[in-house]
């Protein structure tokens, strides 16, 4: 499993830097901010905030043109004062006329704070957006992600969280 999430990750960034590169880098397209449940899953349930930066997308090398990756940057902060800071990517998929599913993946830096032992600092977090388009340049989505450290430490308890995110488009 470590294994997996490492080559994932490595390889999900490593394709955002030729398609970068090439359009004279990457340019912020969007802003998303997001309240939930960080534990959601256990009884250790606190309240969370986030805010995500969200870069253009690119699309995937010998895939179809549709597969565009977004790489993302982002923060969380909890109600146990533990916090997550993270960069990754996002694989957009429009269904319908307003609605978009996005699976998402990343890897970050996590501190406890007074909150729970995820293991150690390193933490991989993946999950899935399903949001609805509110105006041109605005979402309302629900997300829910795991972040665990994939068995890089002795301990890989992970945990899970379900917020709601509001994102906004800078560029139309």
């Amino acid at each position: 499993m470590k294994l997996i999430a490492l080559v994932l990750t490595a390889v999900g960034l490593g394709l955002l830097s030729p398609p970068a590169a090439r359009a004279g880098g990457p340019r912020l397209e969007e802003v998303a901010v997001g309240a939930g449940v960080f534990g959601v899953v256990r009884d250790d349930a606190v309240g969370e905030a986030a805010v995500e930066l969200r870069w253009g997308r690119y699309p995937l090398p010998h895939l179809p043109r549709k597969l565009r990756i977004q790489p993302t940057a982002g923060a969380l902060v909890n109600g146990d004062r533990a916090r997550y800071a993270y960069a990754g990517f996002r694989l957009p998929f429009e269904v319908g006329s307003r609605w978009t599913v996005t699976p998402y993946s990343g890897v970050g830096a996590y501190g406890r704070g007074d909150g729970k032992d995820l293991g150690g600092t390193v933490e991989f977090r993946s999950g899935l957006e399903v949001a609805i388009a509110l105006t041109a340049c605005s979402r309302l989505g629900l997300t829910f992600y795991h972040l665990s450290n994939a068995t890089l430490y002795d301990g890989n308890p992970g945990t899970e969280s379900l917020a709601l995110v509001y994102s906004h488009r800078l560029r139309r």
